[in-house]
C-alpha cells in the first residue's frame, strides 16, 4: 500500500480522540490511548523500502494492533459495553487489519498465532482467512495471498456500504446517523491498489474513478470543514494515482499530469499547516517531493514528444520544454541542500538527458549530457539502484 491513511474525526472511534474522557475507568482509557498512538506511529511511518528487517517490523505492527484490541476490549467490559455496539471500532480494526494484510503475510510468530484467531473471530473476520472463501469473489484472484484476504475485508465493508442489508441493522443504522460509510473513499482506493497490483487494471481504474468522485464530492461545501486530515489523504492518493497512470504507458501520461497537478494545488493550499510536518516529514520534504514529481512527469511527456518526432510537433516540444525548464527552476533550491533523495537525482539526470536529446533547436547542448552523467553518478552514494545502473549505461 501507498502509506497509512489518516481517519477523519467523524469516523475515528471515540476512545482514540483526545477530547474523549471517562471518570471511573481513566487508567484503562490511558492504556488504550498509549497503544493506539504506538500503532499509529508505526502506520504513519510505514515505508517498506526503508526497513531492513521487514518481517520483524510487520510482526511488531500486528502485536501493537492486537494489544490495542485487548486494551479496548478490557475498557469496554469495564464500561459494561461491547464491541458490537461500537461500529466505528469494528470498522477501524477491520480497516487496519486489511492494511497490514496488504503490507504482507502475517509473520509466523508464536505470539501472533495465539491471538490471531480469537481476535479475528471477535471482529467477524475469521471467515476471510479460509481459502475457499477467498476464491469465491469475482474481484479477487483464486490465490490465497494476504492481499486477497485484505481485498475480501474491503469488499465485505463495501458490500455494507452499497447495499441495504436487514441482517446488519446496526451497521446500517450507524451509517444513517454518521454518514461515514457512504464517503469511505479510502476503501475504493485500497481495492484499486490491490487490483492494480494483481494486473486487473480495468477493475482498478473503476475503483480509482469512484474514489476520486467521492473525494471531489466531499472536498467542498459544508462537509469539507468537518473532515480533518482529508487533504493529507487526498494529496497522497493523487500522488499515487499519478504514478499508477504513468505506469500504464504514454497514453495515460495526461491523466498522470492532471493528478500531480491536483496534488500540487493541495500542497500549496496547505503547505503552512502544522499537520504537514507530521504527515510528510516537514514542509521541506513535501515541497521536494511535489516539485520532483512535477518535473518527472512533465519530463516523461517531453521524452514521448522527442521520441515520436511527428511532423508539426515542434511547437508542442517547445512548449513542453518551457514547462520542464520552469519545473527544474522550481526544484533548483532543493539541489542546493547537502543531501538529496535518490529519486530527485534520478529526475534531474533524466531532465538533462532529455534536454540533450531535444537538440540545439530546443536549447539542448552537449553540456546537458555531462550534467545528466553528473547527477546519475551521485545516485550511487544514495543507493546501488537498478535505475542508476540503466541510466549510467544509457548515458555512456
Amino acid at each position: 500500500p501507498l502509506r497509512g491513511m489518516k481517519y477523519e474525526t467523524v469516523i475515528l472511534p471515540r476512545f482514540f480522540q483526545d477530547e474523549y474522557t471517562v471518570t471511573t475507568h481513566q487508567p484503562k482509557l490511558t492504556s488504550v490511548r498509549r497503544r493506539y498512538k504506538a500503532y499509529v506511529a508505526w502506520a504513519e511511518a510505514y515505508r517498506r523500502d526503508t526497513v531492513l528487517d521487514w518481517e520483524s517490523s510487520l510482526a511488531e505492527a500486528w502485536n501493537l494492533l492486537l494489544e490495542l484490541h485487548v486494551a479496548v476490549t478490557s475498557l469496554l467490559e469495564a464500561m459494561r459495553e461491547s464491541m458490537d455496539g461500537e461500529i466505528s471500532l469494528l470498522y477501524w480494526f477491520r480497516m487496519e487489519a486489511a492494511f497490514l494484510l496488504f503490507c504482507g503475510p502475517i509473520p509466523d510468530n508464536e505470539e501472533l498465532s495465539r491471538w490471531k484467531y480469537d481476535t479475528f473471530s471477535g471482529l467477524n473476520m475469521a471467515p476471510w482467512f479460509s481459502s475457499s472463501h477467498v476464491s469465491s469473489n469475482r474481484d479477487v484472484s483464486t490465490g490465497n495471498s494476504s492481499a486477497d484476504h485484505a481485498l475480501h475485508i474491503y469488499m465485505d465493508l463495501l458490500g455494507k456500504i452499497e447495499t441495504s442489508d436487514p441482517a446488519n441493522a446496526r451497521m446500517n443504522s450507524f451509517a444513517e446517523n454518521s454518514r461515514f460509510l457512504s464517503d469511505r473513499y479510502v476503501i475504493h482506493f485500497r481495492i484499486g491498489e490491490i487490483l492494480h497490483s494483481q494486473g486487473k487494471v480495468e477493475h482498478a481504474l473503476v475503483r480509482f474513478d469512484r474514489c476520486e468522485a467521492i473525494m471531489n464530492s466531499t472536498s467542498t461545501g459544508t462537509d469539507a470543514g468537518s473532515i480533518a486530515h482529508s487533504w493529507v489523504n487526498r494529496l497522497s492518493i493523487h500522488v499515487k494515482l499519478a504514478h499508477i497512470y504513468w505506469s500504464l504507458g504514454p497514453e495515460y501520461y495526461p491523466l498522470a499530469l492532471e493528478r500531480i497537478g491536483t496534488a500540487k494545488i493541495l500542497y500549496h493550499e496547505h503547505e503552512d499547516e502544522p499537520e504537514v510536518h507530521n504527515a510528510f516529514g516537514g514542509a521541506g520534504g513535501l515541497r521536494d517531493m511535489m516539485e520532483n514529481n512535477v518535473l518527472w512527469y512533465h519530463t516523461e511527456q517531453l521524452a514521448v514528444l522527442i521520441k515520436e518526432k511527428k511532423p508539426g510537433q515542434q511547437p508542442l516540444i517547445r512548449e513542453q520544454m518551457e514547462i520542464v525548464n520552469r519545473a527544474m527552476d522550481a526544484l533548483s533550491d532543493s539541489l542546493k541542500k547537502p543531501e538529496h533523495m535518490a529519486n530527485l537525482l534520478d529526475t534531474v539526470a533524466w531532465y538533462y538527458y532529455q534536454r540533450f536529446r531535444s537538440g540545439s533547436a530546443f536549447g539542448g547542448e552537449v553540456a546537458d549530457l555531462e550534467k545528466a552523467k553528473y547527477y546519475a553518478s551521485r545516485m550511487w552514494g544514495q543507493r546501488a539502484s537498478t535505475s542508476a545502473v540503466y541510466l549510467m549505461e544509457a548515458l555512456e
